[in-house]
């Protein structure tokens, strides 16, 4: 059986997400806590999102890709505190999602961004802190748009050259719901 799933190409790509995901969320994560690692994939994220709640916590892992959420269910078989669903992110949040469900979440879209319905969804949610893991600038900065009209803040914003001598950039930024 061969993987589905997408891998970053350069090497050090995973501790880099991972370690800048992470940080983005600081404040947010806690033992316990309720968390969602959006277009999941096979997990990268989910691991050290399940490490930080702990067994107490929760983590919702969501992949869309029938393969690769497979490949997660084998991963975190023996976590019961994670939890992987395999759907469409905006369908998977009207079941499972509304406010305050969650403390934390990654959010990791493909090249085509979270889109209208996942930020509107989000935005209901209103976790404490959301990590977006973005690979491309466009889809992000429209994604963006829709967060800062709901009167979220970007606190912070990292670029990684994953892919030296192209024009591909992965960042990670923190966004925050409007403070009361």
């Amino acid at each position: 059986m061969t993987g589905e799933g997408f891998w970053q190409i350069h090497r050090r790509a995973p501790e880099t997400l991972v370690a800048a995901a992470l940080e983005a969320l600081d404040g947010a994560l806690a033992p316990g806590g309720q968390v969602a690692d959006l277009y999941a994939g096979a997990g990268l994220f989910t691991a050290p999102l399940a490490d930080a709640v702990g067994p107490a916590g929760h983590v919702l892992s969501v992949e869309g890709a029938p393969g690769t959420s497979r490949d997660a269910r084998r991963t975190f078989k023996r976590r019961p505190e994670v939890a992987v669903v395999q759907g469409r992110v905006e369908r998977v949040l009207r079941r499972h999602g509304g406010a305050g469900a969650y403390d934390a979440v990654v959010l990791d879209p493909p090249r085509a961004g979270a889109g209208r319905e996942a930020v509107r969804q989000l935005v209901e949610a209103a976790p404490r802190a959301i990590a977006y893991v973005a690979c491309d600038p466009a889809s992000f900065a429209r994604d963006l748009g829709w967060f800062r009209k709901a009167g979220w803040q970007l606190e912070g914003l990292r670029a990684f050259d994953l892919y030296p001598m192209t024009h591909h950039v992965e960042t990670v930024a923190r966004l925050t719901p409007p403070r009361a």
